[in-house]
């Protein structure tokens, strides 16, 4: 038996640490690490009783919140994903298993299991005190009752103006109240209401990124994988992709370090001189036997196409549909 070296050994326990915290669940939002890291910002949630917030302006929005739309708990990991068809106008096989439960007439329990839930992302300071101030800008990933209520805390009910609570010049905080602890499911936002900030906001904390630069937008691939609509030619060609890049990137490595030792050694110019990488190939690019029973380009076809494989798209569809009952059922 071969003995690993101890350089081997060294490589597994960095790539360990590095990945230390992360899940294999699929989520919307980069990883809280990758979050802290590179934005230097951290994620907010409000403790029970009064909640004490400073709102920050968007600079690439006009509103200080950017409204997003979830599937929460697919698949039996509790995955959540970006709804792709309100995200990004694109096919959505969850809310296409949803429409399909609603029109065989499953009950609201078994179909709403896919439907979307709106989000709230918003750039907050807890301005409970000067101490809380000083750890920074966070993001809060808010429900509508939030949103909701801050809008109705900002609203002049005499004259219908409106206050905007990320301006700077307002000097204004958000105060309100979480009834019940973390993670309970009976979690309620009650009493909001505006106050004069006393606390200067530091300046620096309103450098911000683009907040869509946050979120993850899901692989149509990975949505597939977690409901079990994957076929089995498309788990293949994803091992043998992920095999063949993997190996492709070890050599394509090997062949830089060696063109730049020569290219060194002619003192050539190396931006001019650094090797090509292949463009990596379209993982459903020849799949043309099978089809894709999300892919947009399906719904492209001419008419007499239609009518062709009319049969083939209520079989595929049944199977769908069939799969997803009894996985839902087994659940229960």
């Amino acid at each position: 038996m071969k003995k690993i070296d101890a350089e081997t050994r060294r490589q597994a326990l960095k790539d360990d640490y590095k990945n230390r915290g992360k899940s294999d669940r699929n989520w919307y939002i980069i990883d809280s690490t990758e979050l802290e890291e590179e934005f230097k910002i951290k994620s907010f949630t409000p403790e029970a009783g009064s909640v004490f917030i400073a709102l920050l302006e968007r600079w690439e929005d006009p509103k200080f919140f950017l409204e997003i739309f979830v599937h929460y708990n697919i698949g039996p990991d509790n995955h959540a994903f970006l709804c792709l068809d309100k995200m990004y106008g694109e096919i959505c096989p969850i809310c296409a298993i949803r429409d399909e439960l609603q029109k065989a007439g499953e009950p609201d329990d078994i179909y709403n299991v896919y439907r979307y839930t709106k989000r709230y992302l918003m750039w907050v300071v807890n301005a409970e005190s000067p101490r809380t101030i000083k750890d920074g800008v966070m993001l809060y990933d808010a429900p509508s009752t939030v949103k909701n209520g801050i809008l109705d805390a900002c609203l002049d009910q005499r004259s219908g103006d409106i206050i905007d609570p990320s301006d700077p010049k307002e000097k204004v905080n958000i105060v309100f109240k979480r009834i019940g602890k973390k993670g309970s499911l009976r979690t309620e936002y009650k009493a909001f209401s505006i106050e004069n900030r006393e606390d200067k906001i530091p300046e620096d904390y309103y450098e911000l990124p683009e907040m869509n630069k946050l979120l993850r937008e899901p692989e149509l691939s990975e949505i597939k994988k977690v409901l079990g609509l994957a076929t089995r030619k498309e788990r293949d060609t994803e091992e043998d992709t992920d095999k063949r890049g993997r190996g492709r990137a070890e050599r394509e490595e090997e062949t830089e370090e060696k063109s730049e030792r020569r290219f060194h050694k002619r003192g050539d110019d190396e931006e001019d001189k650094k090797p090509r990488r292949l463009k990596p190939r379209d993982r459903f690019e020849d799949d043309n036997d099978e089809e894709d029973p999300f892919d947009p380009k399906r719904f492209n076809k001419s008419r007499g196409d239609k009518d062709e494989d009319n049969d083939s798209e209520e079989e595929e569809k049944k199977e769908i549909l069939d799969r997803t009952k009894r996985r839902l059922r087994n659940r229960d």
